[in-house]
């Protein structure tokens, strides 16, 4: 319920309220779980957010669910820590938060594959949202809402401008994906192989060992993409200003 209005969201939807927002939610079905946090911000901070492009009581689907959580663990650790310069790291997670939420809000209002009608912007920003998110693409046929041309069409211009498949790219991103994963999350094998995009975890473990030369496992045993902080079921975080935050696990 969203000011008298009732609303069914979908998972990974963010939703910023402004603080006389009336709002009351819950699962549909089953437990309600997610990431939240709250700060106070003067108006003229309020109004700057919102004129750089920060959607406030607007539901928003994000396809980096899983990296804007992260991030929000990170501002928990660092507000916990008692290192050198955890409040201003800090900071600089939020307003990476911040900035990432309203690149990807702007993203989905200015670069509508209408707006991209030349081929090279239309291959680019085709070849951005892979990077993004790699497990929303399986096939090509998958791709063909953000281009204007044919399946053939794509594939060989893909390979003329990049110099590489359209597929090799989306495994190489998936590839990225699961790296950062397992280097920032203890999410397991299982776990990282499905939001990097695969139905069976046997073809991303082999296609980790044929594109980076080891399990894993074994890569992460090594200390190359070492986790080093236990995930939250729940965060809240608050602050007086974005750039005071502080969190507690809930």
């Amino acid at each position: 319920m969203l000011n008298g209005k009732k609303l069914r969201l979908e998972k990974n939807t963010i939703l910023f309220f402004t603080p006389h927002t009336a709002c009351r939610y819950a699962a549909e079905n089953g437990t309600y779980t997610d990431d939240w946090f709250y700060c106070n911000m003067t108006p003229e901070e309020e109004l700057a957010l919102r004129n750089e492009g920060m959607p406030f009581d607007t539901p928003m689907q994000t396809q980096n669910a899983a990296e804007l959580s992260e991030l929000i663990r990170k501002m928990a650790y660092e507000h916990y820590s008692a290192e050198l310069m955890h409040s201003e790291i800090e900071h600089q997670y939020a307003n990476i938060l911040f900035m990432k939420i309203r690149r990807e809000y702007t993203a989905g209002d200015h670069h509508s594959t209408l707006q991209l009608r030349d081929n090279n912007q239309q291959l680019t920003y085709l070849r951005m949202r892979i990077y993004q998110t790699p497990e929303q693409f399986g096939t090509v046929d998958s791709m063909l809402n953000f281009v204007s041309m044919s399946r053939s069409g794509l594939q060989h211009l893909y390979k003329k401008t990049f110099g590489v498949t359209v597929m090799t790219d989306v495994t190489c991103a998936k590839m990225q994906r699961a790296k950062e994963l397992l280097s920032s999350t203890r999410l397991t094998v299982g776990e990282i192989a499905e939001q990097c995009g695969y139905g069976c975890t046997y073809s991303f473990l082999r296609q980790f060992k044929k594109n980076c030369g080891s399990t894993p496992r074994t890569s992460a045993s090594r200390g190359v993409y070492r986790c080093v902080w236990q995930l939250l079921h729940k965060t809240t975080l608050t602050g007086e200003t974005p750039a005071a935050w502080t969190a507690r696990k809930s």
